[in-house]
């Protein structure tokens, strides 16, 4: 019988599942709507995991599946005892027989970074966490505490920032740059204040795509865009300096701001050089990362050189 492992990331808006064989190649992919109990209904749950890997095991025997790992934020809503028993219902229907975990989002974008179990891993994107993994959990975190409250240094923050210098300058009459050209725009308005009516209208998201429009100026030589992707580096590196347990362990990074190389990237590179730190990489994708762990609890990997077996299989980039 073969051995497949299917690996499932379940974000704020989409399903992303990976199904993997035994020698680590990628044998089937899918994807399907938003299926978090935090956001959805749990009957849309069920159903967008069942089509997310019928998609996936398409010309596989499900049966064939050895292990599963889903991530997904606020893991703990599905130990729930209604969710938790949605969720078991669904892999017999498949024709799985297997144990599926269900791990924090963190977890697997460490393991799409990492092959050791005890590390930290960064995540920017939309929102911003740092976060400590202990045998393949979660331990302490620092901020992911959504845009109203936290996110120090995210997508959402460095957009904001972006509109704030631009509504600043312009009240005050000064000039407001590329970056407050760029803003106003897309506003299509040079008034500040219809600018900021506009963004109280404007769901986080969307705020946080002004975040590209900084890292591409600051790319340019912009100067108040440079500023602003340093101050979010700032903000990161503070977040990670804050988890407890040895600093100079590894260290993954992920999410939109983190994964390509962006100036937030280059700048926290920067800071994390200056002090002491363990090996740096940035995470493939989740999805391979949780199907590689559900490998792990498997034993489908050699203990011996688990490093280079990681980097066979996931194809994490180290960065430093």
């Amino acid at each position: 019988m073969a051995s497949i492992l299917l690996g499932i990331d379940i974000g704020g808006t989409s399903t992303v599942a990976i199904a993997m064989n035994g020698d680590g190649g990628v044998i089937g992919e899918g994807g399907a709507g938003a299926a978090n109990p935090h956001t959805v209904a749990l009957s849309d749950v069920t159903a967008e995991l069942h089509a997310a890997v019928t998609a996936t095991l398409t010309g596989i025997d499900a049966g064939d599946v050895v292990a599963g790992v889903i991530g997904m934020a606020g893991a703990a809503a599905a130990s729930r005892p209604e969710v938790a028993a949605a969720i078991s219902e669904v892999w017999p229907r498949l024709g799985m027989a297997c144990p599926v975990e269900i791990v924090g989002d963190a977890v697997i974008a460490y393991a799409a970074g990492s092959a050791h179990p005890e590390g930290r891993v960064l995540i920017a994107g939309t929102g911003a966490i740092a976060a400590r993994i202990t045998d393949w959990q979660v331990g302490r975190t620092v901020d992911g505490l959504g845009w109203l409250l936290g996110d120090e240094g995210s997508g959402f923050w460095l957009g904001r920032a972006a509109i704030r210098h631009t509504v600043d300058a312009m009240a005050a009459g000064r000039p407001a740059g590329p970056l407050g050209a760029v803003i106003a725009q897309h506003f299509g308005t040079d008034d500040f204040e219809q600018i900021v009516a506009e963004c109280y209208r404007m769901p986080p998201a969307e705020i946080a795509g002004f975040a590209e429009t900084v890292c591409g100026l600051a790319d340019a030589g912009d100067r108040t865009a440079a500023r602003l992707a340093r101050e979010a580096a700032d903000l990161l590196a503070a977040s990670l300096s804050k988890l407890d347990g040895p600093a100079d362990s590894a260290v993954v990074l992920a999410g939109g701001l983190l994964a390509g190389p962006t100036p937030v990237r280059a700048a926290l590179l920067e800071r994390l050089a200056a002090g002491p730190h363990g090996p740096v990489s940035v995470a493939a994708d989740p999805a391979v990362g949780a199907a590689w762990l559900a490998g792990l609890r498997a034993g489908c990997w050699p203990s011996a050189g688990i490093d280079e077996v990681h980097r066979r299989v996931v194809g994490a980039t180290p960065v430093a």
